[in-house]
């Protein structure tokens, strides 16, 4: 399913600076597509406005060819399966009870053993079976962040949309993550917009990347064509160089 972002802003309060400043983009299908840019820039807002947690004063975005506005919380449910940078939420339960809420559009009247069994292998798919029995608020950080994106797969949708899915995570379970992403894409026909702050990241998973400065959308396109010395200078300040192999390295 095709995203597009159309001429969107968006400020916390009537008057006030706005974080979002006429973003145009557009979300390509059964793609891996990376948010970039400096810290403040927006993206989480513009992740938050995806997901209709955000609500743009001007501007419109849609799914196809259905405006975001026309969709209410369950069809959003089903079309964008969100992972935020982090949840403050308490859960009294287990795992296997939080990710199963994933599937809450889906389960009627109850829960049956197919429910059951889809969470179980989603956990085993993110390497974390042995955490189905824990209870969610004694869980590290790293192990919540992978219980939130367990709980996202659950929800089955056209688009994941993972805001920093790697915060908190060593580099093994970040490679896992990544791994994952392209996998969602390349088996399942999916779409996936994620937010990163890791260019290499980006340069190596992404297939196509929205480079943000200030509230706007510097660049979009390819990554490779997006990813240039000149585009990192122009955002971060910080003057690089693309090796070959695709690895940004900075000079000191």
């Amino acid at each position: 399913m095709k995203l597009t972002i159309s001429d969107i802003c968006f400020s916390y309060s009537k008057n006030g600076r706005q974080i979002l400043q006429n973003v145009n983009c557009e979300f390509h299908e059964k793609s891996v597509t990376a948010i970039l840019g400096p810290n403040g820039c927006g993206k989480t807002t513009l992740a938050k406005c995806i997901n209709k947690i955000n609500i743009p004063s001007s501007g419109d975005i849609h799914f196809g060819d259905r405006s975001i506005n026309d969709l209410g919380r369950g069809e959003i449910a089903k079309i964008v399966g969100y992972v935020p940078q982090f949840s403050t939420a308490r859960m009294v339960g287990t795992v296997m009870e939080f990710v199963m809420l994933g599937r809450r559009q889906y389960l009627g009247w109850g829960i049956k053993e197919e429910d059951i069994q889809a969470v179980a292998d989603v956990l085993e798919r993110l390497n974390i079976s042995d955490l189905s029995d824990k209870n969610y608020n004694e869980l590290s950080g790293g192990q919540k962040q992978k219980v939130l994106v367990a709980r996202a797969l659950m929800q089955d949708s056209e688009i994941y949309l993972f805001d920093e899915p790697t915060s908190n995570l060593d580099i093994k379970n970040e490679l896992e993550i990544m791994e994952l992403a392209k996998g969602i894409v390349d088996e399942h026909e999916k779409s996936v917009v994620m937010v990163v702050h890791d260019l290499n990241m980006a340069l190596h998973y992404a297939d196509y990347a929205v480079l943000m400065k200030a509230g706007k959308v510097i660049s979009h396109g390819r990554t490779k064509d997006v990813m240039t010395e000149k585009s990192v200078k122009e955002v971060y300040g910080v003057k690089t160089r693309i090796e070959e192999c695709g690895f940004v390295n900075p000079f000191v």
